[in-house]
C-alpha cells in the first residue's frame, strides 16, 4: 500500500513537473488613458517579468471600435467599418515609471509615439516587456510561451537576444489569441424547421461569438450566428447550429448545417451555422499585426454541443542569429496555432480558432539537420460531431501569417500558415457533409522581405551622427 502510494503520488509530481515546465518571459499591462508619453495602466500582470526603466516595451493595440455601423441584426452585423488602430504596435523605451504599494500604475517613455492608439471601452490597448534575454548569446532551457489574453491583457510573447539565440525547446502561442465563443443554452423549439432568426442577440439560445479585434460590450452583440469581426458566429437556435471558424489572414470557414431530421440536414439557405471571422489581410500590410479570431460556440439541446477554439498568439523574436545544435529527434518548433474545437454528440459543435501571427526579425539562422526547425501559425479544426444522424460540424479556423524580416530560410527549416479543416456534420466514414472551409490557398501568409511593411525595422534601428 505504501509502494502504492508512493508510485502515485510520484507519477503526480512527473506529470506537474512536464507541465510546468514552460517559461513565461514577458510582463504585461492593460492601457486605460494616455497623455502624451505617459500611459496611465492596470490589470498589470509582472508575475514572469517586470517593467524596469530603460528596457524597452511593445505598444500593442488588440482591440478598437472598428465595426461602425455594422450593428444591425443581419449578416452584415461584424463587417468592418474602418481600421483606426487595431493591430498597430510600436517598440518603446521606458523612462519613468509611477507605483502605489509596488504596484504600477503609470509608465512613461523616452520618446514620442510613433502611432496613435485608442482607449475605452470598445479598446484594448496593451504593453508588453520587449524582455531581452541575454546583450549576448542564449540558449533556451525550457519550453517558452506566453499569458494567454484574457480580455485586457496576454496573447504575446516578445523576447530579443543579442546575438546567437539556440533554441533546444519550443515556442508556443498556441490558442494564447482571442477566446472562442460558449455553447448555448439547452434550448428547442419543436418542430424541424430551419430559419436565420438571430444574428445578433443577447439570447442565449443561440451559440456565444467568438473574440475578435472589436471589443463586444453591448449584452445585444454577445449571441447570434453573424461574426464579429475576425471572430467567428455563434451557431442559432434552429436548430443546432454550429459556430464558425475564426479569421486572420485569411476567412474563416462558416458553421455547418444543422439538424431538420434528414440525412440532408438544414438547407444551405436557412442553415442556422456561424458565420466564419473576416480575412484581415486588406489590413496587415498597414504595420498590423492580430492575434487569431476564436471560433464561435455551438447550439444544443443535448448538452452535447461544444465551444470554438481559441485563436493563436502573436510571437515576436529578435536575434542576430536563430540556430540549432545536436539531435532532437523531431524538429524544434515556433508556433502560434489557433486551438480545434472538440468533437460534439447530436448537437451544433464549435468552430475552429484561427492562428495569429509571428515576426522575426533574424539576421541569419544556423540550423543543423539533426534538429530542425518548424515554423507555424496554422488554424485550428472544426468540431465534428459523433453522432450518425446530420447536425452541424464546425467552420475551420483561417491561416495567420509568418514574417521574416529578410529571405524566408530554408535550410533545415520549414514554414507553414495553413488553414484548419472544416468539421464533419455527421459521422460518415468518409464524411459525405463538412463545414465551411477557410478561404485562402496554404502559405498565402508567410511574408518573406516585406520591406518594411510591419514595423520590424523599428526593432533594430541605430543612428550615427556625423562629424
Amino acid at each position: 500500500m505504501m509502494k502504492l502510494s508512493f508510485r502515485i503520488i510520484f507519477f503526480i509530481l512527473l506529470s506537474f513537473d512536464t507541465v510546468s515546465s514552460q517559461s513565461i518571459y514577458n510582463a504585461y499591462a492593460n492601457v486605460t488613458n494616455i497623455s502624451g508619453s505617459t500611459f496611465t495602466v492596470n490589470n498589470v500582470n509582472e508575475v514572469n517579468h517586470t517593467f524596469v526603466n530603460g528596457e524597452k516595451v511593445i505598444v500593442m493595440q488588440m482591440q478598437d471600435d472598428v465595426i461602425g455601423t455594422n450593428t444591425t441584426n443581419a449578416s452584415s452585423f461584424g463587417n468592418l467599418g474602418s481600421m483606426k488602430s487595431v493591430g498597430l504596435w510600436e517598440v518603446q523605451t521606458v523612462s519613468s515609471q509611477t507605483r502605489v504599494a509596488g504596484v504600477l500604475q503609470n509608465i512613461s517613455f523616452t520618446g514620442a509615439l510613433i502611432n496613435t492608439y485608442t482607449t475605452g471601452p470598445n479598446a484594448s490597448l496593451q504593453i508588453i516587456t520587449f524582455h531581452k534575454l541575454s546583450a549576448a548569446a542564449f540558449t533556451s532551457t525550457n519550453s517558452i510561451t506566453g499569458l494567454a489574453w484574457n480580455g485586457n491583457v496576454g496573447g504575446v510573447v516578445a523576447i530579443e537576444i543579442g546575438t546567437i539565440f539556440t533554441l533546444n525547446h519550443n515556442i508556443s502561442g498556441n490558442a494564447l489569441g482571442y477566446r472562442g465563443g460558449a455553447v448555448s443554452a439547452n434550448y428547442y423549439g419543436g418542430g424541424t424547421t430551419c430559419t436565420l432568426i438571430d444574428y445578433a442577440t443577447s439570447s442565449t439560445q443561440c451559440g456565444f461569438k467568438g473574440e475578435g479585434i472589436y471589443k463586444i460590450t453591448n449584452a445585444n452583440f454577445v449571441n447570434g450566428i453573424a461574426k464579429a469581426l475576425n471572430g467567428g458566429g455563434g451557431g442559432g437556435q434552429d436548430i443546432n447550429g454550429a459556430g464558425g471558424g475564426g479569421g486572420n489572414w485569411s476567412a474563416g470557414g462558416n458553421g455547418g448545417v444543422g439538424w431538420n431530421s434528414t440525412a440532408a440536414g438544414c438547407p444551405t439557405a436557412t442553415s442556422p451555422g456561424g458565420q466564419g471571422g473576416i480575412s484581415l489581410s486588406a489590413i496587415i500590410p498597414f504595420n498590423r499585426i492580430f492575434m487569431g479570431g476564436g471560433g464561435g460556440g455551438g447550439q444544443q439541446n443535448n448538452s452535447v454541443s461544444t465551444p470554438g477554439g481559441n485563436g493563436g498568439g502573436i510571437i515576436i523574436i529578435k536575434s542576430g542569429t536563430l540556430s540549432t545544435s545536436g539531435v532532437c529527434g523531431t524538429p524544434i518548433t515556433i508556433s502560434a496555432n489557433g486551438a480545434s474545437a472538440a468533437t460534439a454528440g447530436n448537437d451544433g459543435a464549435g468552430g475552429g480558432g484561427a492562428a495569429g501571427s509571428i515576426v522575426l526579425q533574424v539576421n541569419s539562422y544556423s540550423v543543423v539537420a539533426a534538429c530542425g526547425l518548424s515554423i507555424t501559425a496554422n488554424g485550428g479544426n472544426g468540431g465534428s460531431i459523433s453522432d450518425p444522424g446530420t447536425h452541424s460540424g464546425g467552420g475551420a479556423g483561417a491561416q495567420g501569417i509568418i514574417v521574416f524580416s529578410g529571405a524566408q530560410p530554408t535550410t533545415n527549416v520549414t514554414a507553414s500558415t495553413s488553414n484548419g479543416n472544416p468539421g464533419c456534420s455527421n459521422n460518415s466514414v468518409p464524411c459525405n457533409s463538412f463545414a465551411g472551409s477557410a478561404s485562402g490557398p496554404p502559405n498565402s501568409g508567410i511574408l518573406p522581405s516585406i520591406n518594411g511593411n510591419l514595423p520590424i525595422e523599428l526593432l533594430n534601428f541605430n543612428a550615427k551622427k556625423n562629424r
